[in-house]
This record gives C-alpha cells, sequence and structure tokens, in this order.
C-alpha cells in the first residue's frame, strides 16, 4: 500500500496494549480499525483541513461510518501496520498519567475497576465492565478541577445517568458493594454503552 498510513493509541484501556488505531484513505473515504475493539468502519472523506488521523478519530467517535468489510486487504495492512508498531506494555503510561499528568491523586484501587481516564474529560476516571459503572475521580485540590462546585466523585450507569455524586470515598465503596444494577444490554449482550453491533 503506497499511501499513508497513521497508527496511533488513544490510551483507553479496552485491552492489556490501550486502544490502537490505524487508519489510511482509500477511493470513497477512509477506512480505520480499531485492533482492541475489533471495529472497523469505512469513514466519508470530508472536505476538511484536518489530518487523516484527525479526521478519522472524528468519524469513529461520532459514529459516522459504515462496515468496512468490502476493504478486507487494506484492513488486513492496518492490522500489520498497528502490530509493527505496538510497543511492550509496560511502556505504556496509565491513561491516567497519559491525559491527565499532574493529577494530585492515585484512583482508586477497587476490584474490577480498570483506569479508564480519556482526554475529553474533565477529570481521570475508572470503570468496570461487569457492573457498568464509571467513577470520575476529580482532584483532591478544587483550584485544580475543570469545573468548580462539583463533588470529588461521581458514579454514573452504563446509560451515563448519575447515581452518585460525593467528597466521600467510602460513600463510593459503599455505593459499589452494595450495587446490584447490571447494565442494560442490547440484543447481541453488550452492555448498551459499548454497543457497535446493533
Amino acid at each position: 500500500m503506497d499511501q499513508k498510513i497513521a497508527v496511533w493509541n488513544t490510551g483507553a484501556h479496552y485491552t492489556e496494549h490501550g486502544q490502537r488505531i490505524a487508519a489510511t484513505i482509500v477511493d470513497g473515504g477512509i477506512v480505520f480499525l480499531d485492533m482492541d475493539r475489533g471495529i472497523d468502519g469505512l469513514i466519508p472523506l470530508a472536505n476538511t483541513v484536518r489530518d487523516l488521523r484527525a479526521q478519522a478519530q472524528h468519524g469513529y467517535d461520532y459514529c459516522n461510518y459504515v462496515s468496512a468489510w468490502e476493504h478486507s486487504d487494506t484492513l488486513k495492512q492496518l492490522a500489520a501496520a498497528i502490530n509493527a508498531k505496538s510497543q511492550p506494555t509496560e511502556t505504556h503510561k496509565t491513561a491516567c498519567k497519559q491525559y491527565f499528568p499532574d493529577y494530585d491523586d492515585e484512583l482508586p484501587a477497587i476490584d474490577g475497576f480498570a483506569d479508564a481516564s480519556y482526554g475529553n474529560d474533565t477529570c481521570p476516571s475508572i470503570h468496570s465492565e461487569a457492573l457498568g459503572l464509571t467513577i470520575h475521580c476529580d482532584y483532591k485540590d478544587e483550584a485544580k478541577r475543570e469545573v468548580g462546585g462539583l463533588t470529588r466523585y461521581s458514579i454514573s450507569d452504563a446509560n451515563w445517568e448519575s447515581l452518585l455524586e460525593t467528597d466521600d470515598l467510602a460513600e463510593v465503596l459503599a455505593f459499589v458493594a452494595d450495587y446490584d444494577g447490571a447494565p442494560e444490554k442490547c440484543r447481541n449482550g453488550k452492555p448498551i454503552n459499548k454497543c457497535t453491533c446493533c
């Protein structure tokens, strides 16, 4: 393949490798492959000054794509490019440290939760796939918080409905221990907020 292939890692912790994505321009648009989530697609090529990576990430983030099944050879080349650029996992920063290098605390260590911090959020977060819960953990120092007047911790479910807001980690731990709400699932059994199939 002569055209450029962009390869990047968002740092989101979908697998032990993070979230590795590659994209390239083909006739009809941009083909992308998210190796760690098992998602591929064809994004319409927009008349924009954005670079390939930015345009691909935007189309992916906003679900502006269709299946790329007709581009199986291109998808294989994207997978090879990702594998060639993959680094050993021990060299990857945690998503929290990557996106919030000045974070002034450690994320709570709660069984079944993993760092799910993302740069578009206002603070780091941890997530439990099994419970369908996300816990946003804002800065200890209120002056460092992007949005003033909010509590330090907030818990939301798979539909992003707020379930608890508190400054007390003990309340968070008690809520998680007592939580019995299973996340809503799509027709294929995936949590609604992770569904890409229906």
